[in-house]
C-alpha cells in the first residue's frame, strides 16, 4: 500500500508538465483505479483547496474509494507522532514547527503509514537537525515507516517513459 503525498501530485506537475509528459500522468493515473494507491484524506483537502489543474486532475482521477479516512487505529497512532513532534523529539523542534506539522498532511500520512503498515510517497527532503520545520521523512524514519521519493516509486512499479 503506498501514500501519496500532495507534493507529488504538485511538484511532479510542475516539473514533469502533462502537456509534455502527457504518459507519465496517464500511466500514473491508471494505477489508482482498483490499485495500492492511496490518498489520505487531509492530502486530498490540501489539494483540492483551491481551484488549480492538480486539483482538477485529483478531482478526475481519484475516486473517493482511494482517499482513506481516519480509522481509530490511525487516531491513536497521530497522537504518537503528536506526542513525538511536541515533548519527545531531541533536539526539541520550535512551537511554530510543531504546530505547522500537525496542521498539515504530514503528520495524518505518518499516522496513517504507521497504522496500514503502508509507504509514503514524498519528494520532500530530510533535515534531521532542524529544528525549525518538521519534514516528513524526518518523522517517518523515527517511526520506521517506509518512505519512497516519486522516482524510487516509479522504479517500484517498474514504469519508464
Amino acid at each position: 500500500m503506498y501514500l501519496i503525498d500532495s507534493n507529488i501530485v504538485i511538484g511532479t506537475w510542475n516539473t514533469y508538465p502533462p502537456e509534455i509528459f502527457r504518459t507519465l500522468w496517464t500511466e500514473f493515473a491508471d494505477l489508482i483505479p482498483g490499485g495500492d494507491l492511496y490518498f489520505h484524506k487531509e492530502v486530498k483537502k490540501e489539494l483540492t483547496a483551491w481551484s488549480s489543474e492538480q486539483s482538477d486532475w485529483f478531482t478526475n482521477n481519484v475516486p473517493d474509494d482511494r482517499v482513506l479516512e481516519p480509522t481509530q487505529s490511525e487516531v491513536e497512532k497521530y497522537i504518537e507522532v503528536s506526542q513525538w513532534a511536541q515533548l519527545e523529539r531531541i533536539p526539541k523542534f520550535k512551537q511554530k514547527a510543531v504546530d505547522d506539522f500537525l496542521n498539515v498532511a504530514d503528520s495524518w500520512l505518518v499516522a496513517c503509514a504507521m497504522a496500514h503498515g503502508a509507504t509514503i510517497v514524498s519528494d520532500e527532503k530530510p533535515a534531521p537537525q532542524s529544528t525549525s520545520r518538521v519534514k516528513l521523512p524526518d518523522a517517518a524514519a523515527h517511526f520506521d515507516v517506509a518512505y519512497l521519493d516519486f522516482l524510487g516509486f516509479l522504479r517500484v512499479k517498474n514504469l519508464s517513459f
